[in-house]
């Protein structure tokens, strides 16, 4: 959720004193509208219907939130992150109250950004990846939208889901890295 506290200081306080962005695998809106036709689905990167959305946040709320919360972040990494990488990621994220965390997610999927993302001006690096359960071809609708912007998509092979910084911190660090000399 990096990106919305990103897209929300830049709401907030504009860009004046940023010198670049980096943007790592952020959908600029979560929750598809019923009149979209596909290209908008995928532009915005919508995973989830309104009614999608709601049974999840249900689901978190429910005694089956250990498992909810399981499946959620397999769905967000690759085959080649380890079962030990795994199951740190999932012990980390059920520290937090699972009541919080829905509430968190239902805000965060139900917040459109793209009107402020086409106002950026600053070098930014998107980066996505390839398997990531956020659609890549939305982060190309970001740098397209983004004069001055540099994309990156992990492969699968490399780490390329949602957590690509996990799966493959090598070649993250160093494109992070690369964009900021």
């Amino acid at each position: 959720m990096g990106c919305a506290v990103i897209w929300n200081y830049i709401d907030l306080f504009r860009t004046n004193e940023i010198d670049r962005l980096v943007f790592v695998d952020q959908s600029p809106l979560f929750t598809s509208r019923p009149h979209w036709d596909s290209q908008e689905i995928e532009e915005a990167g919508a995973i989830v219907t309104a009614e999608q959305l709601n049974e999840t946040v249900r689901s978190l709320e429910s005694s089956s939130a250990e498992e909810v919360t399981r499946n959620i972040l397999a769905s967000m990494v690759t085959y080649t992150m380890s079962k030990e990488q795994f199951e740190w990621m999932v012990e980390c994220n059920l520290q937090f109250p699972r009541r919080l965390a829905a509430t968190l997610l239902y805000n965060q999927f139900h917040t459109d950004w793209r009107d402020k993302i086409v106002r950026i001006r600053q070098p930014t690096l998107i980066i996505g990846g390839r398997k990531s359960i956020i659609p890549w071809k939305s982060q190309v609708w970001i740098n397209k939208s983004i004069p001055n912007s540099e994309l990156e998509i992990f492969e699968e092979a490399e780490g390329g889901g949602h957590f690509m910084f996990v799966e493959n911190p090598k070649k993250f660090n160093q494109r992070v890295l690369q964009f900021l000399k």
